[in-house]
């Protein structure tokens, strides 16, 4: 079967947004704190560079997972970030891949008690990954 041009699949559309460096970490950072400045994102990652950051977050804007506003913060504007329905439905479904790989993968009481952006398992495998591919 041929694609018509502007075709895509869906469901790789979505793998391949969540296979990039930091996306998961930074839907769980903004997930968790229900809005998140750039700023405290910066500090909550530890080791995203502020570069990084701001690929990440323009990448899940553009996929609809990620709403960016301004808002006033003292004298200044801030952006600020928050899930769109659908970042909400991708944290789900991100959740229950920890699930499906707690009880399948193992017993490590890490995974079931730590944050994946606060994980070093989590940023190494994940480098480790962007490495082979």
């Amino acid at each position: 079967m041929e694609h018509k041009a502007g075709e895509e699949c869906q469901t790789l559309a979505v793998a391949h947004l969540l296979g990039k460096r930091w996306c998961i970490p930074v839907l769980e950072e903004i997930r968790l704190s229900g809005s998140a400045k750039f700023s405290s994102m910066k500090k909550s990652l530890p080791g995203i560079t502020a570069k990084n950051l701001s690929a990440v977050l323009s990448d899940l804007c553009k996929g609809r997972m990620v709403e960016k506003k301004q808002v006033s913060f003292g004298s200044s504007l801030v952006e600020e970030y928050t899930l769109g329905s659908m970042g909400e439905a991708v944290c789900k479904v991100v959740e229950g891949m920890k699930a499906l790989g707690i009880e399948w993968y193992g017993t490590n009481q890490y995974c079931k008690n730590t944050k994946c952006s606060g994980c070093r398992l989590f940023r190494q495998e994940h480098e480790a990954m962007l490495q082979r591919y």
